[in-house]
């Protein structure tokens, strides 16, 4: 059930991410990208409010609760896969309660790789001074097509100072080739068009 059905344009900080992803009238990048070739309208429309929820999705959710603060509960389920009736057991019931289930394996690197971004000399100084998980909504001039994204971090702009507004990314290599490759994969340059 959507707490909150959004109407206007505008940038929403306080928006739960079910919430967000209620809001079936306007357009995300996600769904703009079902809409392309070569997936195609039909899995746009039967996926609409639909979560998918996917081993990779989940760990990177989980990153970005451990480096932003703001998510859900991160659930470390004690097994090494999903195969046991018990581990698949845990992990529906984490999705039930709102949390992230985890593998073992995969909490510890959730939380190896929170720690190199909260170690780094310039990383950290990217997530201050404004708010995770952002809402905006807007209606594009070109198409007046209602559009929807979600800002990892939306920080305050600065008088005189560049905005830089900060995508944070989980990847199975940070090799620049290999890091290259799974940003054409996955369509992170319309994402930064959107």
């Amino acid at each position: 059930m959507v707490g909150m059905k959004i109407d206007k344009p505008g940038l929403y900080p306080d928006l739960k991410e079910a919430d967000y992803r209620a809001q079936t009238d306007w357009l995300s990048v996600s769904g703009a990208k079902k809409l392309l070739p070569p997936s195609c309208p039909a899995k746009f429309k039967a996926t609409l409010g639909v979560e998918d929820h996917k081993p990779q999705f989940d760990v990177g959710k989980a990153f970005h609760t451990a480096v932003l603060g703001d998510g859900g509960e991160i659930v470390t389920v004690p097994f090494d896969s999903w195969r046991s009736k018990d581990a698949r057991d845990m992990r529906d019931a984490a999705y039930e309660a709102g949390a992230i289930p985890l593998l073992f394996a995969d909490a510890e690197a959730v939380l190896e790789m929170a720690a190199a971004v909260k170690a780094h000399d310039v990383a950290p100084l990217l997530f201050q001074g404004g708010a995770p998980e952002v809402s905006a909504f807007w209606v594009d001039e070109t198409t007046g097509v209602k559009c929807k994204a979600r800002f990892d971090y939306l920080p305050e702009k600065q008088p005189e100072r560049r905005l830089i507004v900060p995508d944070l990314k989980s990847a199975v290599s940070a090799d620049p080739g290999e890091f290259s490759r799974a940003a054409a994969r996955y369509g992170y340059l319309l994402q930064q068009e959107h």
